[in-house]
């Protein structure tokens, strides 16, 4: 077994929460994981109360949340004073974090590198007004003081010599450090101070938003997810850490809609955003963004992959539900609804006025005028919902259904495309 002096400071940091503070910790946590991208992976309790890997950048961010649920006679919540012991134990943490030997950090190079790829974040709902060692961070990060003005102003907290306490050690360990390295220190240091006590709303806020959940079932999803997170948590209190990324939490969040929405049948999953092996070879060669070309709606070669996984996400996921026993009668109305939505659009933009004005012009300015129509088009189409079984579906993969149907192509934006684009045999 890893001696203690040998684990690193990432891995020693874990100090036991009061249970109002632990169950803020889960549900901000939560909040997190609900707005999880690629290439992101999210910890708890491991290198901080959260963090948030950048796996792709090589970049990370460390979260320590500060939550009470003291007030003052006011009302608010108390106050996060200039010698908070939990605040300079936490400057201490992260301090003990970048020089950490044991994780290749025993230079100030290697800390200094470290420290540009973190950020420090610090989260809390008590009041920092009239906090003079944040405001002496926020002047700092906002070029309103110099570094030897605010280490002069960090010395004015300290006791007389005899009277140093714990707060004062901390503070210490911090003005033992070059000046170069502070600089770096403290323009990664962000503060975020708010009132938290609706974490649990905004979360759900954005399940809803994100998941396209309905409101009946949404708190029966949150509620099963964040049961699992606690279990979670009751194992990482024997060392098994709790780091998940989206491919991980987009799976569990798929078995809780499971349990309670009878729109389970009709969740997207990622691996519905599986691309074939053919069209990897040449993307560009696909119908529908050949048509998206023609009326310049590619703005970069990253839209084609993105688009690609929504044309394919509602392929897959729509040849999914189709399985599903007794779907015949949601399959026909499905697809007659999307048609129809399209056509709807077709004929709004190509009306009598503006076939006419196609009519009037010819070469570039009648190319300019299809491309502006078709551009309009394909806007309206965009923002159609698109429902399946009465549920409805996520705006990419709605977007997707249209991507598709103009890929085989059944549909397209210009009101000539079906002269410039031979079915697929």
């Amino acid at each position: 077994m890893q001696s203690d002096n040998k684990r690193t400071v990432a891995e020693k940091t874990s100090v036991p929460q009061n249970m109002a503070e632990k169950i803020f910790h889960l549900e901000y946590y939560f909040n997190l994981l609900v707005s999880i991208q690629d290439g992101e992976e999210i910890g708890c309790e491991i290198k901080d109360d959260c963090h948030i890997d950048f796996t792709k950048r090589g970049k990370a961010k460390l979260i320590q949340l500060k939550h009470t649920i003291l007030t003052a006679r006011n009302g608010s919540p108390k106050n996060l004073t200039s010698k908070d012991v939990d605040l300079w134990h936490t400057v201490s943490n992260w301090i003990d974090l970048i020089c950490d030997e044991n994780d290749n950090r025993k230079l100030e190079e290697d800390q200094v590198r470290f420290i540009n790829d973190t950020s420090f974040s610090l989260v809390t709902n008590k009041v920092i007004e009239g906090n003079s060692f944040l405001t002496l961070i926020l002047d700092y990060t906002n070029n309103k003081i110099d570094i030897e003005s605010i280490k002069s102003e960090i010395k004015n907290l300290l006791n007389t010599e005899d009277e140093r306490s714990v707060v004062d050690t901390y503070i210490l360990k911090l003005l033992n450090k070059p000046n170069t390295w502070l600089s770096h220190f403290f323009s990664k240091i962000n503060i975020n101070s708010n009132n938290f006590y609706d974490i649990r709303d905004a979360t759900l806020k954005k399940l809803k938003e994100r998941f396209r959940l309905s409101n009946h079932f949404v708190e029966s999803i949150y509620d099963s997810y964040y049961s699992s997170l606690k279990d979670l948590v009751y194992e990482a209190s024997f060392n098994k850490a709790i780091i998940i990324n989206k491919e991980t939490f987009e799976k569990g969040l798929e078995q809780c809609v499971l349990k309670y929405s009878p729109e389970k049948n009709y969740y997207t999953l990622n691996a519905d955003s599986e691309i074939p092996s053919e069209v990897y070879k040449n993307f560009a060669e696909q119908v529908f963004i050949k048509q998206l070309v023609d009326i310049k709606a590619i703005e970069n070669e990253g839209d084609i992959l993105e688009l690609t996984e929504h044309r394919y996400m509602a392929n897959n996921s729509f040849s999914r539900w189709e399985m599903y026993e007794g779907e015949i009668d949601n399959v026909i109305s499905f697809k007659k609804e999307r048609r129809t939505h399209w056509q709807n659009a077709f004929k709004e933009v190509y009306n009598r006025k503006n076939l006419a004005k196609i009519e009037q012009v010819t070469g570039e300015e009648r190319e300019n005028l299809l491309i502006d129509l078709g551009q309009e088009c394909l806007s309206i189409v965009r923002k159609k919902d698109l429902k399946y079984g009465g549920v409805s579906l996520q705006i990419h993969v709605c977007n997707g259904h249209f991507y598709w149907l103009s890929d085989i192509p059944e549909i397209g934006w210009r009101n000539d495309w079906n002269d410039r684009f031979e079915p697929k045999k």
